[in-house]
Formats: structure tokens, sequence, C-alpha cells
């Protein structure tokens, strides 16, 4: 595959989780009874990812890293970052992701933090 039909599908795959996430956020709330709709008119795969790990239970922040940040050929940290470093030590502990340093650049620290917050209401149950 050439460099053009390579680029042309990196922003495919880009424009699709931004269209995406714009699709998402611009909801007040997703309740699990929405979650299949949502599935069905999203196309970006990372965005897909994120909501099924989020209707499985996984914590949000963790989900969130896991469907845009992680593994090598994460559309969003190539066009954003070129590339990132995992849990890595800086002078104040921990970041989620640092940026390559290149020349006397020091990075970027990157903390993850979750779209939405989660909550759970129990079901009144008649006596």
């Amino acid at each position: 595959m050439g460099a053009m039909n390579r680029f042309e599908n990196e922003k495919v795959a880009l424009d699709e989780i931004i269209n995406d996430l714009k699709l998402i956020i611009g909801r007040d709330e997703i309740t699990g009874k929405e979650i299949e709709e949502i599935l069905s008119e999203v196309k970006s795969e990372e965005i897909k990812k994120y909501l099924k790990s989020l209707e499985g239970g996984s914590k949000p922040e963790d989900a969130l890293k896991d469907a845009f940040f992680a593994g090598a050929t994460s559309a969003l940290v190539k066009y954003l970052f070129g590339l990132i470093n995992p849990e890595t030590n800086v002078e104040s502990g921990f970041v989620d992701y640092l940026t390559d340093s290149k020349g006397d650049s020091k990075g970027i620290a990157i903390e993850i933090k979750p779209l939405f917050e989660e909550k759970f209401e129990c079901a009144e149950q008649s006596s």
C-alpha cells in the first residue's frame, strides 16, 4: 500500500473517531438501554470498543485508555502525538502517558479522565 493510501485511510479513521466522539459527547447521558442503538450509529472501532467496555462494566478511565490510546495502531495517537509512552515516571509521580521527547523537550504528560461518570440506579422493588 502506498504512502498516500495509508495517509488517506488514517485520515478517514480519524474523521470517524471525531464524528463519533461528537455524537456521544453531545448527549447528556447514555443509559444502558441506549448503548446498542448508539453502537449501530457509530462507525469507528475505537468508539465501539469504548462503549462495549463501558457496557461490560469496565472502569470508564480504563475503557478510554484501552480504546483510544493502547497499541501501536491507534489512529488518534499517531495523528496527535506520533508516539507515546504508557505509565511514565516523571518528577511528580506517574502519568498515564508521556509523548516522545525530542531534543530539549521533555515531552507532554497526558492524564486520562473519563468522558462520562457512571451512575447506577437500583430499580424499586414492590413489596
